[in-house]
């Protein structure tokens, strides 16, 4: 099964082509560009150089959030865009379990962190059982000092708000805290192709259409809106 992966969460933009769970192409991009720039070039890019054709893709998997609004916006809307020409199913992806995904090996407690910007970030707490990773936390959106609260164990920390807040992290917990090194923070289009694969052979796809943002938190322009229908 070929599937076409894609990443807009965050500042990078990540697409991967894997058949099965076996990478084919990779590429990721971190120069500033807007992913509406860059996205379009970069799966080009991917099928010429793998010899693949989108009528060739089985399946495509999209990172659905927590993260960037906009970038959210422009992953989904690009991959709902190809898996509607070519009549294919398309597998959502959390950007935490994705996260979590990639610290394959990690024993302790592992605490993804998205800087969720106004001080907060997206968190959420795996724990991985065999060969697959175990939700101990669901998604949230807080000030980290909440998130960390009422963590008693050794716990593994990725993602840009381990970095941002670094030193919360280390002031709070102490030992008992690990910050994965700086490459590891990075969302990668290649555990999205596995997740993603991985729901497609449980038929756990979704219709192009029915492919939405998780946004955990209302955007500002939802807000106003809400402010000026009530009045407030």
């Amino acid at each position: 099964m070929k599937i076409l992966a894609v990443d807009t969460s965050a500042d990078t933009c990540s697409v991967a082509l894997s058949e099965n769970e076996i990478l084919a192409f990779e590429r990721t991009a971190d120069h500033g560009k807007t992913h509406a720039v860059t996205l379009a070039g970069m799966i080009d890019d991917l099928l010429r150089a793998s010899g693949t054709t989108l009528d060739r893709i089985d399946g495509f998997a999209v990172t659905t959030g927590p993260g960037s609004f906009t970038g959210l916006r422009i992953g989904i809307a690009t991959v709902k865009g190809l898996a509607f020409a070519v009549s294919k199913p398309v597998a959502p992806v959390s950007t935490l379990d994705v996260l979590a995904f990639q610290c394959t090996g990690v024993k302790s407690l592992i605490c993804p962190l998205i800087d969720a910007r106004k001080k907060e970030v997206y968190a959420a707490a795996y724990r991985w059982k065999k060969d697959h990773l175990e939700s101990v936390r669901p998604p949230m959106v807080a000030a980290p000092e909440k998130v960390l609260a009422n963590m008693d164990e050794h716990c593994f920390f990725l993602g840009s708000g381990s970095l941002l807040y670094r030193e919360v992290i280390e002031k709070q917990l102490g030992e008992k805290a690990v910050i994965a090194p700086k490459e590891m923070n990075r969302i990668r289009a290649s555990a999205i192709a596995v997740l993603g694969y991985r729901q497609l052979c449980k038929n756990a796809g979704e219709a192009p259409n029915d492919i939405i943002p998780f946004y955990i938190r209302r955007s500002d322009a939802e807000k106003n809106r809400n402010r000026m229908l009530s009045g407030t």
